[in-house]
Order: structure tokens, then sequence, then C-alpha cells
């Protein structure tokens, strides 16, 4: 008998292996500078350890804490001042704000500098004039006030006069009403303006019943003869009235 042959067996073929796949180039990461720690600032490492690329530890600095500072007690001595402290202090003894009495110091004059003193006017200086010369000017400054009483009272009773016409009779054309009432306030300006000199005559007869006639009341000097010839009722010199003209300029 012919021999059975046998089964043959299955071949298994072999799965052929799988290809790599080419692994992702890692770029290295670059390295981070380490911040500078601040002054009096803790500073704490921790160490990260990194499998894939083997760095060593990076350095983390923290942030210094803020010190809250505590309210400090506010000093009365700093906030009230020294005098009132004293007058607000019921064991201190109490003195006047404005002294009185006897010893009060007495007070200055606005702009005088210097410690408190009486406040007294320099006394005037008698004047050098003689008696005749004295009786002259006298007699200039009574014959110029009584030249100066009748203009006055003459100018007022023509602006009187005028006013009183002007009523009655208005004129018929604007331009002679506008020239009597210009004529009118003249008058009026010129007899104030007498009056204002009389008023210095008035003082310089005074001066003489006084003694102290013809010195400057400013520089206490005698004023010059042909200043007092020119101008009888004159109170300074012709040195200190230009002083007081450049004075009033500037001003």
């Amino acid at each position: 008998m012919s021999k059975k042959s046998a089964p043959s067996k299955k071949v298994r073929h072999a799965k052929p292996a799988a290809k790599e796949r080419p692994k992702a180039k890692v770029k290295a990461a670059k390295a981070v500078k380490p911040a500078k720690p601040e002054k009096g600032a803790k500073v704490e490492t921790k160490q990260v350890a990194d499998a894939k690329s083997g760095r060593k530890g990076i350095t983390i600095v923290a942030p210094p804490k803020p010190v809250r500072k505590g309210k400090q007690p506010i000093s009365m001595a700093n906030v009230i001042p020294s005098g009132l402290g004293r007058l607000l202090d019921p064991k201190s003894p109490r003195k006047p704000l404005i002294p009185s009495g006897p010893k009060a110091a007495t007070g200055r004059a606005l702009g005088q500098h210097g410690g408190p003193g009486p406040i007294a006017p320099p006394p005037p200086a008698k004047s050098q004039l003689t008696a005749a010369q004295m009786e002259h000017f006298r007699q200039l400054l009574w014959k110029k006030r009584h030249e100066l009483v009748g203009d006055v009272n003459m100018m007022e009773k023509e602006a009187l006069r005028s006013e009183s016409g002007s009523l009655s009779n208005m004129p018929s054309h604007l331009a002679e009403q506008g020239s009597d009432a210009s004529e009118q306030s003249l008058s009026l300006d010129l007899a104030a303006a007498d009056r204002k000199l009389i008023k210095e005559i008035d003082d310089a007869l005074l001066r003489i019943e006084k003694g102290t006639y013809g010195v400057c009341e400013i520089s206490g000097r005698p004023i010059k003869l042909d200043r007092l010839e020119e101008l009888p009722w004159a109170r300074y010199s012709i040195e200190a009235a230009r002083e007081l003209e450049r004075h009033a300029m500037r001003s």
C-alpha cells in the first residue's frame, strides 16, 4: 500500500518589519537668564528636572514682601504752636494780648524804624529874620490877601449872575449856551484856586506870629529872601520844593 502523504503545513509568511519613523528634532530651548535678585529679597531655588532635555534647574526669584508701617501717633506739641500752648495751659499765668497802662510801649508811626518811643514832630526852628523884615513880609501878605478876596467875591458874583440870566433869558443858539456854561465853570475854578491861596497866606501870617516864618518845614533851613519876595507864603525852600515835585512825578 502506498503511504499517505503527510498533509503539508501552511507556511506563514513573516510580516515585514514596520519602518521606524524618524524622530522629530527637538530644538533646544534658549537658556533663560536668571533675574538679578533685589537687595534684601529672599531667593528660593527650585530644581526642576527635565527628563527629555536633561537641563539643570531654573532659579526663581521671589519678590520682597512689602512691610506695612504702622501709623505713628501725632504729637500735639508739633501741632499747637508754642505761644498758643501757653495760652491753653490752665497752670500758666494769663497775660493780656494788648499791653496797657503806664508801662506799655508807645507805638510807632507807619514806616518808622527803631525801638518804641513817643511820636513827636521835631520842634520848628526859629526864624532868623529881623523884626523889620517880619513886618515887611506881613504887609506884603495882607496886601495880597486883600486883592485875592476882592477877586474871589467878584468872580463868584459874576458866576451867579450869569446863571440867573441864563435861566430867565434862554439863548436861542446852542453854541451861546455852551459858551456861557464854560465861562461860568472857569470863573468858579479860579475862585476855588484863589481861596486855596488865601488859606496859604493865612498860614504864613500865623507863622509870623509864632516866629517861625521863613524856615523850611522839611529841612529846617532858612528860605532865601529872593524866594520870599516872590512868594511870601512859601513853606519850603527851593531845593525842598524841587524834591517834592520829583517825588510826585515818580509816584
